[in-house]
């Protein structure tokens, strides 16, 4: 715990020091009109114990546009407990954003329901008491009952906060350009058979190149794949894990670059700030194929900035050999929690439990898969992907690369130095990703670099 309050104190420091911000540019819930009805079915003890029709206002922070499904989340909500009025903030999911999100729990502004999107941010708030445990509204019997205990993310072996959206990681695929060159989608690849159709699919030529070489701010994940949850520390936790030999495996985005030149030049990509943002690249056609998580299938069909005609295939990431089980770089994320200073806790939990079950359907045309594993629709794929006639995706390749619900997700429950660790990562690959170091350069320096980072946030 001495680490996490460290972290957490030179965030609450910051967030002190930046002020106090109000609900400024706020979208707000829906249900303004003040209503009279019984209390929910779930009352606060207040309530119960008064037994009284009681109003009162739940405020929520998300990350999510009011637009994009919550609107019509909270009003269904609404509807459900009608003496029950939300009011929904919209906070940006970056540092800004979030020592937005901090400086107002702080201060003691009145926020019941919030989200939170990284592992390392929820121990924060958790080790700040910002967080109520959910086992004080039968949490872990929910948890256990409706999503399943593994890849659920737990601070010193408690649920604080309650995943609402899986984040599956897989690869989008040019189906037009698979078609011309006589390739069918694959169901499974190995890592050679990804780079072989790399090549056969590059033709910079006509401005297509074969592959995107990387995953954000990083190089293809293959070692995570490998090793799973917490694979960049070491068995015991204490300092880095880089000098594996599974990390090796992490070489095939220098390979796509250097050895194969089938990729799109990373330079490009820093120059165009497309480093988050290579589904545009995709869909304008510069890429083949690339890494692919279900929020760009706003851009893959947005035909209005981004026109285009072909269809779009998805398939696994290729993977080190044949016949062995790999997790998936994905997880489980988009966690609500409630504030731990909040006086309607009762009826926060009750949304919670109203996002996970009604709230599934509203969010799927915007990417969020749901974590309610009693939730079987065999529909999904094209209620995500948003096209009935299958004009720009291929839905049957997407359900089998995307939705498979024995998918192993990544859940680090070691968050030490996290945030240094992540920065380093990022240095470390676009010097190698500009052909500014090599290979083993990459892995000696971020070996060295994390084990000091660790070590320093242990003191």
């Amino acid at each position: 715990m001495r680490k996490r309050t460290k972290i957490l104190s030179v965030l609450l420091v910051l967030s002190l020091l930046a002020g106090s911000w109000g609900c400024g540019n706020a979208q707000k819930g829906a249900g303004n009109n003040e209503s009279s009805a019984k209390a929910p079915e779930a009352a606060s003890e207040t309530a119960a114990e008064e037994g009284t029709a009681q109003e009162l206002n739940l405020t929520v922070w998300g990350g999510l546009p009011y637009e994009d499904g919550v609107g019509e989340i909270l009003e269904g909500f609404m509807e459900k407990y009608p003496n029950v009025k939300v009011e929904y903030t919209r906070f940006t999911n970056d540092e800004a954003g979030n020592t937005k999100l901090d400086t107002a729990l702080l201060t003691g502004e009145q926020i019941d329901v919030y989200f939170t999107y990284s592992t390392d941010n929820v121990a924060n708030r958790v080790a700040g008491g910002m967080a109520a445990d959910l086992a004080d509204f039968g949490g872990d019997k929910y948890i256990e009952e409706n999503i399943g205990t593994d890849g659920v993310f737990k601070v010193d072996d408690k649920y604080y906060s309650l995943p609402t959206a899986k984040e599956p990681t897989c690869m989008m695929l040019n189906k037009d350009l698979l078609d011309k060159a006589g390739i069918p989608i694959p169901q499974e690849w190995t890592i050679e058979e990804f780079r072989e159709i790399a090549r056969k699919l590059h033709d910079p030529e006509n401005g297509v190149y074969g592959v995107y070489p990387g995953f954000y701010d990083s190089v293809f994940p293959i070692a995570t794949m490998v090793l799973g949850s917490n694979a960049w520390y070491n068995a015991d936790g204490t300092g880095a894990n880089f000098s594996a030999p599974e990390f090796k495996l992490d070489k095939l985005s220098y390979d796509l670059i250097f050895t194969d030149k089938t990729a799109y030049p990373y330079e490009e990509a820093v120059s165009k700030q497309a480093l988050g943002f290579w589904d545009r690249l995709f869909v304008s056609e510069n890429i083949a194929m690339a890494m692919f998580q279900p929020w760009m299938c706003g851009t893959l069909r947005d035909q209005e900035e981004f026109p285009h005609e072909f269809v779009t295939a998805f398939a696994p990431i290729p993977v080190p050999e044949e016949g062995r089980e790999y997790y998936n770089p994905g997880e489980m994320n988009n966690f609500m929690m409630i504030n731990s200073k909040s006086e309607h806790k009762q009826e926060a939990w009750e949304l919670l439990k109203y996002w996970v079950e009604d709230g599934v359907e509203a969010l799927l045309p915007y990417g969020k898969i749901p974590v309610n594993k009693n939730y079987n629709d065999p529909g999904m794929a094209a209620k995500i992907l948003q096209d009935e006639e299958g004009k720009f995706f291929d839905a049957s390749s997407f359900a089998v690369a995307a939705l498979d619900p024995e998918m192993k997700y990544i859940c680090n429950t070691n968050i030490t130095a996290a945030v240094e660790i992540k920065q380093i990562r990022k240095e470390e690959s676009q010097k190698l990703l500009l052909g500014e170091q090599s290979f083993e350069e990459y892995l000696e320096n971020l070996q060295s670099r994390c084990d000091a980072a660790i070590k320093e946030a242990n003191k």
